[in-house]
């Protein structure tokens, strides 16, 4: 996983503790949250594949036995069921990772949209009203509100919006005080902090 410093954004190695530019800790920084909300939301959006995958069988099996007008709102059940999907999808992968903090909001916020209008169509649909809110809408509603909580309170865990460009070559240098081996061009120690001597260990 690419991490960047919270602070410079500059990009560092995964297993680093703090950044190798400006010294900050970065590994206290994270937390599970963003993990846990991503996993709600992907949760989310598998209830909303299912549903979407019910009602395309209900549209196909059941067409003789129900007037075209209820009929035809299955498969709009299927569609909005889908998009919902696509959305958690996408904001549950960017909230575990951690990449995009727009997108993981972004893409939750968009499910909970569509799983609305899925259930604003579903109570025009013989029987299926309370059936489309409490099975699907309410719970793909619920998770996915906690999931984004989750997520919105760890912003700063994200990936900066602007990230600072760095080259990490293949000549290290090895810090004196615990070996970790930091690129040529960093000022701390990304195992234990210390700024880097002059006399630290060069690679070649």
């Amino acid at each position: 996983m690419v991490l960047h410093c919270p602070r410079c954004g500059r990009r560092i190695p995964d297993d680093a503790m703090f950044c190798l530019y400006c010294g900050k800790s970065v590994r206290l920084e994270r937390t599970g949250l963003p993990l846990a909300g991503g996993v709600l939301v992907i949760i989310s959006s598998s209830i909303s594949i299912l549903a979407g995958v019910l009602f395309a069988l209900i549209y196909l099996m059941s067409g003789t036995y129900m007037s075209s007008q209820y009929y035809s709102s299955y498969p709009t059940l299927s569609f909005f069921s889908f998009l919902g999907f696509i959305f958690g999808l996408y904001g549950g992968i960017h909230a575990i990772k951690r990449e995009s903090y727009s997108s993981a909001i972004g893409g939750t916020a968009m499910m909970i949209l569509m799983s609305i209008i899925f259930s604003m169509i579903g109570s025009a649909a013989p029987y299926s009203s309370v059936f489309v809110t409490v099975i699907f809408s309410g719970p793909i509603i619920i998770l996915s509100l906690l999931g984004g909580a989750f997520v919105a309170s760890k912003k700063k865990e994200f990936l900066p919006l602007q990230r600072l460009p760095v080259a990490i070559t293949s000549t290290p240098f090895q810090c004196s005080i615990c070996g970790f081996q930091n690129p040529h061009d960093c000022n701390f120690c990304g195992r234990c902090g210390k700024p880097l001597r002059k006399d630290d260990t060069q690679i070649y």
